[in-house]
Order: C-alpha cells, then sequence, then structure tokens
C-alpha cells in the first residue's frame, strides 16, 4: 500500500528507575508506558495525513483499548507491557490486530509451559525463548479474538512457522485466515497478529536492537 496503515510503537524507562521501583510502581509504570506508546502510535497515524486530532483511549466492553478521536478515519489499536516497557500496535484498516510483549521470567514458567505444546515447542527448538514465542503469539491472537485465555488455549494451536527476515513467522491451526510476527530481544518477545494480507511493514532489525537496549535481565 502507499499509504502506511499501521504502526507500532515501544515504550519504557530507564533501568536503574526500572530496577528501584517495588511491584506495585511497576505496574504503573507499565501501564503509563503501554498508554503512551498507544497514543504516539495513534498520533503517528493521524500525523502521516497532516491531520490534528483530540485523541482519548478508553476501555471498551471486554476492557480492550478503544480510540476515542475526532479524526475521521477510524483508528484500532492494541496495548501490551512488561517490566516497566509498553508497546502499541495502531491500524486504520480495522480491528483484528493484537500485539503482546513479555520478558523471561521465572514466575511465568509453569504458565509458559502451559500454554504451549510438545509440538510446538519442536517449532521453536532452535530459538532463544521457544515457550515465550508461544505464549506472545497466543496472547495476541487472544486479543484480535477479544478472547483472552478465558477460552480454551486449543483454538489458539500453531500449526506451522517459518523465519522470514529475521523474524518467527506463524500460522494457526484454526484461524488460517491470520498470521503471526515474532521478534526477540534481550530477555525481551514481541508477537504481533494481523490478517495475511494485511501485514504492516516491520523493522525486525531496529526493533530487536532497542528490544535489547531496554531488557531487564532476570
Amino acid at each position: 500500500m502507499s499509504e502506511c496503515s499501521s504502526t507500532i510503537c515501544i515504550c519504557s524507562v530507564d533501568y536503574p528507575t526500572a530496577r528501584a521501583c517495588n511491584l506495585s510502581d511497576l505496574r504503573k509504570i507499565e501501564h503509563e508506558q503501554g498508554r503512551r506508546a498507544a497514543y504516539l502510535a495513534c498520533e503517528n497515524l493521524i500525523g502521516r495525513g497532516g491531520r490534528d486530532a483530540h485523541i482519548d483511549i478508553k476501555n471498551g466492553i471486554f476492557g480492550e483499548p478503544v480510540v476515542i478521536s475526532d479524526n475521521s478515519i477510524p483508528l484500532h489499536v492494541t496495548i501490551s507491557h512488561s517490566r516497566a516497557v509498553g508497546v502499541a500496535i495502531d491500524s486504520k484498516l480495522d480491528g483484528f490486530i493484537g500485539i503482546d510483549i513479555e520478558s523471561t521470567n521465572r514466575e511465568h514458567k509453569r504458565a509458559l509451559e502451559y500454554i504451549s505444546t510438545e509440538k510446538e515447542r519442536q517449532f521453536f527448538i532452535d530459538q532463544e525463548m521457544p515457550t515465550l514465542i508461544c505464549w506472545t503469539v497466543k496472547e495476541a491472537l487472544s486479543k484480535v479474538l477479544k478472547t483472552g485465555f478465558l477460552t480454551s488455549t486449543e483454538i489458539f494451536d500453531i500449526n506451522k512457522t517459518k523465519i522470514e527476515n529475521d523474524m518467527i513467522v506463524c500460522e494457526f491451526r484454526y484461524f488460517s485466515q491470520f498470521e503471526a510476527l515474532s521478534i526477540w530481544g534481550g530477555s525481551l518477545c514481541l508477537s504481533m497478529v494481523f490478517p495475511k494480507k494485511r501485514r504492516p511493514e516491520v523493522d525486525a532489525t531496529s526493533i530487536r536492537k532497542y528490544l535489547r537496549s531496554i531488557s531487564i535481565l532476570e
């Protein structure tokens, strides 16, 4: 497409600030960084058209972020945050987008293993963080479907993967109309899901470099 239809933003606080926070304050920072990334993503898309607009982000009926704007172009955004890092992806096209970011964390190990099948772990056996990739891909798909993990995790099954332009591309067993892109760097993994025919332009090298620079190692 000649016009950019989606944009990704990543925001974080500096490492010393994050390390000095207790868990409660860290959660507040994560939420703030996620919202900040969402506002920037919206502003970037609107700015490409040279238009000014008031932007607000509210919670929808399922708790999902909803963009309220006086701009004539509908905007759809999805947000994720982990370890004082916030990410958001915004789209002009439709609401079928999802994003998730997670860090390697011993607290999550059992959950990460629960969400992935043995077959799926074989797909990622040569990757740095197989269960984390699987978790973020499925979490991103759950945001597209607006179900979260409140439904059977089997419906999120991954049945095909490949390496493409320094990213892992995943396809789903039951939702063949969608695909996922995963990028990892340092202790962080970022995955996004969208319709196959509407893949956003992604600079995986730059994102990986940035993730490594802001990773908070356990």
